[in-house]
């Protein structure tokens, strides 16, 4: 979709965001990035999925994926009772373009061997993922009753699968609903003195919305009864993999890549009162919205999308056990607005931070508008190619010198002074390009006493043109070391010059400098120097 484009209109009255407005929950580390960056992923990956037919006969099997194609799938999930019925169906979806994740089709307590689920994915040509056990909170997933200890037996368990299906070459799956069974998987791991295997580990999330909006619990609804809620505090979302990711990050220190296996809507599900049933056109909106995330780089509460979500992949293409929650051959027929509303996304294929091209297509930052200061002089900016002295008015106190990075200069990056005396005078304003910044992408302020001498207690902050009134800006107060920063994550386009993120002092008059964000989502630092005074 070009940039000229409208974005799509949504019978239900939602508009989806196309700039990221809010900082992310978990900030990637580039140790992190490069583990990401050796998961296999589908060819023309665009994120989209469906948990494939719980019958795997073979014509059951040809169906589905023309299904899947129809809505331009390129993930799913394959549950399967045994190896044989792994391979052909995995060798289906593979020869069609589409990754086949593969949850072995057997109950927690139950003895089986996973390598040869590991050969049948090899032997078909598909990287070898597969998901060990699932949702085991759940007593349909033991033999009996769920055990009072089933958290330390499933832990144990999956520890134990999950290194056989590392030393054969595969990639393990981990799947759980709630973070103390995370912890307890962790722990088992480290206790088997096996955690080699988190080098291929991925996570499988089963992200359901109940009837809950897409950027739930950041809503208006929920926000207004439950100010400041996020999804730590409320994970029935479409948007809980942000929770996965906050308790991993904790507990392992790196985020393991977070891949589709169960979600999205229920048709006509109503659990919150505060919200319509799930039926037409809610169920099309919002899984289109959802989808349209890899397109734009935008999730529904305005993160960035994360590096760490590979897919989403909605419950369910079709099964006789659960046919209300079908796609097709539902009780009330095929889910048609909703498959058509997928099939009109056009073509794309997902970027990450690393790629080498111009980001998203349709993070569109809105206009910029020029500051209005009915009481205060009109600030002149100081034009990046052709640099000049501010001209000295008797209303207006001189600037201060300026030591100005000429690389701010091909960002789009300028200074607007302060026509108040005194002020905070910007007198350093030093870029960091990635190769300098490392694994950083903030603003690094510093300020000076008119004496020049390091100030503590000054408050900085970085804002961002178009803000919403339900949003908050970064705020930042210099240690006594006159030092202080704040995370930046909103992209620009160095071609265009596009950048949204502004700063300046809080409580103070003061000089502010525009134009500044990620360049291409790189991590890059901002170090701005202010001096307080008239004239320096």
């Amino acid at each position: 979709m070009s940039h000229e484009e409208a974005p799509y209109e949504y019978a239900s009255g939602r508009t989806p965001p196309t700039v990221v407005t809010r900082p992310p929950m978990v900030s990637l580390t580039p140790d992190n990035i490069e583990r990401l960056k050796r998961y296999p992923r589908p060819p023309h990956d665009n994120g989209r999925g469906l948990h494939f037919h719980l019958d795997l006969r073979p014509s059951i099997v040809a169906e589905t994926v023309e299904h899947l194609k129809s809505i331009g799938a390129t993930w799913t999930l394959i549950y399967a009772p045994d190896a044989e019925q792994a391979k052909y169906t995995a060798k289906a979806c593979w020869d069609a373009g589409i990754m086949p994740v593969v949850r072995i089709g057997k109950l927690i307590d139950e003895g089986f061997d996973p390598v040869p689920y590991v050969r049948a994915l090899e032997e078909v040509g598909a990287p070898p993922y597969i998901q060990i056990y699932n949702e085991p909170n759940d007593s349909r997933e033991w033999k009996d009753d769920t055990p009072d200890n089933w958290v330390q037996i499933f832990a144990r368990n999956w520890a134990r699968v999950a290194a056989q299906v590392f030393d054969a070459g595969g990639y393990p799956g981990l799947q759980v609903l709630d973070k103390p069974e995370l912890d307890a998987v962790v722990d088992a791991v480290r206790y088997n003195n096996r955690e080699d295997i988190w080098e291929r580990t991925f996570f499988v999330q089963h992200n359901y919305g109940s009837n809950h909006p897409p950027d739930y619990p950041y809503d208006a609804i929920n926000q207004q009864e439950h100010p400041g809620a996020t999804i730590l505090d409320d994970p029935l979302s479409i948007l809980s993999f942000l929770a996965y990711a906050v308790w991993m990050q904790e507990k392992l220190g790196f985020v393991l890549p977070i891949m589709g296996g169960e979600g999205g809507w229920p048709y006509e599900r109503e659990e919150d009162r505060r919200y319509p049933k799930v039926g037409q056109p809610y169920h099309a909106d919002f899984h289109r919205e959802t989808f349209d995330w890899f397109r734009i780089g935008v999730i529904s509460n305005g993160e960035p999308l994360p590096d760490y979500l590979f897919s989403i992949v909605p419950w369910l293409a079709g099964s006789w056990d659960f046919p209300s929650d079908n796609w097709w051959g539902s009780l009330s027929g095929d889910r048609v607005e909703t498959i058509a509303a997928l099939a009109s996304i056009p073509p794309f294929e997902r970027r990450f931070s690393w790629d080498e091209d111009e980001g998203p297509d349709v993070v569109i930052p809105p206009e910029k508008p020029e500051p209005i200061e009915p009481e205060k002089p009109e600030p002149e900016p100081i034009e990046p190619d052709k640099p000049k002295p501010e001209p000295i008015e008797p209303d207006k106190p001189e600037a201060p010198p300026l030591a100005w990075d000429e690389r701010l200069d091909d960002l789009g990056v300028r200074l607007e002074r302060s026509g108040e005396s005194p002020a905070w005078r910007l007198v350093t304003a030093e870029y960091w390009d990635p190769s300098q910044a490392g694994d950083k992408q903030h603003i690094e302020f510093a300020a000076l006493d008119e004496t020049g001498e390091p100030a503590a207690g000054v408050r900085f902050v970085a804002d961002w043109e178009g803000r919403r009134d339900d949003e908050n800006p970064a705020y930042a107060v210099t240690n006594a070391r006159g030092e202080a920063d704040a995370p930046i994550w909103i992209p620009l386009d160095p071609e265009k010059q596009d950048g949204i993120i502004f700063a300046t002092t809080a409580d103070a008059p003061g000089d502010v400098v525009r134009g500044m964000g990620r360049p291409n989502y790189g991590n890059v630092i901002f170090k701005l120097t202010y001096r307080w005074g008239a004239r320096l």
